[in-house]
């Protein structure tokens, strides 16, 4: 397959959820770099690889006009990007890196999205989160917009974690909760996510950014279970979980994130009606041949 004959989207981890959204979402050519196949045609050309192996990196980032990295989870994941965009002379080539919440504590969720605060240092997960957006933003040879996603919803996820509420409904009548019902989890779908990312590349950027993609209005958990439900064609019947120790498919608080910053580059109006979204989802995950 012949190269794209312009710049074309280099998407590091590209068959995962938000890989495929970008595909959907973006105009461009893509060119993706996964350990996977992908499951259906949405990429120019496809690099099988490791997103730490230097070959499949400059392979990957040959001719890249933008880079999308969604695999970074440690600092060398970062570092090793940083050098083969280096090598191929990237310089200007602007970086959307695909962070966390948990990159820093939850108790500084709601602190500015630019502020420089590190992860609980109990959270694995969160400590390589932060360590790989310090290195991309030190070492990348461009603009950097570090994105701390919440939990993300696709409709294309054959393990929709979201499908435990139908499940529990089918089997007890119930869709049980995690803590009150009544907290707003930050959830965002994935689509959405992708079109945050896109708008900033859109507006060719020239300095490095950092953006929390959370929902600019939150609805309780039981709100959209039992929109869930509805689109399910099922009873919309939820009540907290009786062991309050239980761990469902959400967070049993409120996950309340400063998020402004997003809305310079995708407005509140873009945004889904969560409520809408996830009545769609429960059409789509118990259609015929799903």
């Amino acid at each position: 397959m012949t190269e794209p004959t312009t710049p074309h989207l280099t998407l590091l981890g590209a068959t995962g959820r938000l890989g495929r959204a970008l595909q959907r979402t973006t105009t461009q050519a893509c060119v993706g770099l996964s350990r996977r196949v992908p499951l259906a045609a949405g990429l120019h050309r496809h690099v099988r690889g490791d997103c730490c192996d230097p070959v499949a990196l400059a392979a990957a980032l040959h001719g890249a006009g933008a880079v999308v990295h969604l695999c970074a989870f440690d600092a060398a994941a970062a570092e090793s990007a940083n050098a083969a965009a280096h090598a191929l002379g990237l310089a200007g080539v602007p970086l959307v890196f695909a962070s966390a919440l948990a990159e820093r504590g939850q108790a500084a969720w709601q602190e500015p999205e630019d502020a420089d605060l590190a992860a609980d240092p109990g959270d694995a997960y969160g400590c390589g989160k932060h360590a790989a957006r310090v290195a991309f933003e030190r070492g990348w040879p461009g603009p950097v917009l570090s994105v701390r996603l919440p939990q993300l919803a696709a409709w294309d996820d054959p393990t929709c974690r979201e499908s435990t509420y139908i499940d529990s409904v089918r089997a007890t009548g119930t869709a049980w909760l995690p803590g009150s019902g009544e907290q707003r989890p930050a959830v965002v779908p994935t689509d959405t996510a992708a079109a945050l990312m896109l708008a900033w590349l859109a507006a060719h950027p020239q300095e490095s950014a950092r953006v929390a993609a959370a929902h600019p209005a939150p609805r309780p958990l039981r709100v959209l279970v039992e929109a869930l439900l509805v689109g399910a064609g099922l009873p919309p019947h939820t009540a907290p979980h009786p062991d309050c120790q239980w761990r469902g498919p959400h967070s049993s608080s409120d996950e309340a994130v400063a998020s402004g910053a997003a809305l310079r580059w995708l407005p509140a109006p873009q945004w889904p009606d969560l409520v809408v979204w996830h009545r769609g989802l429960g059409e789509r995950l118990v259609a015929p041949g799903r």
